[in-house]
């Protein structure tokens, strides 16, 4: 048995702790880290290659959680990792946020257990389920004072990340883990109803039917979902003149006036 520590009241509750997971399995953890040779505060990843696919999910989490300063009345952060554990969107009180940029954690903080040791995020990316973490159960000194829950976001039982939410004061764990849950869910649906699903791959095929060059196949994607040219080119690191060229390429190629038109050919 995975955790062993279960008892009935963790059967009814939805989330892992630190207390159920075996002592063996935590030296594990902290010989994985400490043998990494990373800083104990995480290593950071400036100039990662950005995934297409995931910067839409970022899009959507800017979108829904943008008034969620609104309804926290206690200091907090928020952090949506890839599945990798690097962070690619983070927000909350500008205060809070100057303190985390003091701390070297920003987008492109990598946060799995090799990185940046015991935390939720890491206990989340190894066990696939929503974890909540007590101030000095973390390995960074940082979080010492936070509480932090972590979710998966599962999109059609697939994880395409995780989100962690942190507050600086002891919280009712009930509310903070369903808050968590409620909003992994909503961002997970708000996905779908935006971005009707298609097979990468499958895209990627349909797209060598109008001989698309690969750069031209990674705009195509982006427009398909419904990015604007500014969120393409900040996501592939181009210029807005350019990605207009390259839409004007594909449109051209694939012989379509427009977005909508575009998306016919791929439905």
């Amino acid at each position: 048995m995975l955790y062993p520590h279960l008892d009935e009241e963790t059967h009814v509750r939805s989330w892992l702790t630190i207390d159920d997971i075996l002592p063996e399995q935590l030296d594990s953890w902290n010989h994985r880290f400490h043998t990494a040779a990373l800083s104990e505060y995480g290593d950071n990843l400036i100039g990662f290659t950005s995934d297409p696919s995931f910067e839409l999910l970022v899009q959507v989490a800017r979108e829904n959680l943008q008034d969620l300063s609104c309804y926290i009345p206690v200091p907090f952060f928020l952090i949506l990792v890839d599945c990798s554990g690097v962070a690619r969107h983070i927000q909350g009180p500008d205060n809070v946020l100057a303190t985390l940029q003091g701390e070297n954690i920003g987008i492109g903080t990598r946060f799995s257990m090799e990185s940046f040791g015991i935390n939720a995020i890491s206990v989340a990316m190894e066990t696939k389920m929503l974890v909540l973490l007590r101030g000095p159960e973390h390995t960074p000194k940082f979080f010492s004072q936070w509480t932090c829950i972590c979710s998966p976001i599962q999109i059609d039982n697939e994880v395409w990340g995780y989100l962690d939410l942190s507050f600086s004061d002891k919280v009712v764990e009930n509310f903070a883990t369903a808050l968590v849950s409620t909003i992994t869910r909503n961002m997970a649906w708000s996905f779908k109803q935006k971005h009707p699903k298609i097979d990468k791959h499958t895209f990627l095929n349909k797209c060598d039917a109008y001989k698309l060059t690969n750069r031209e196949k990674e705009v195509a994607f982006l427009w398909y979902y419904s990015m604007t040219r500014s969120q393409i080119a900040k996501t592939l690191h181009l210029s807005e003149d350019t990605v207009k060229t390259h839409i004007r390429n594909i449109s051209c190629k694939a012989n379509v006036r427009g977005r909508s038109c575009f998306r016919e050919k791929f439905l």
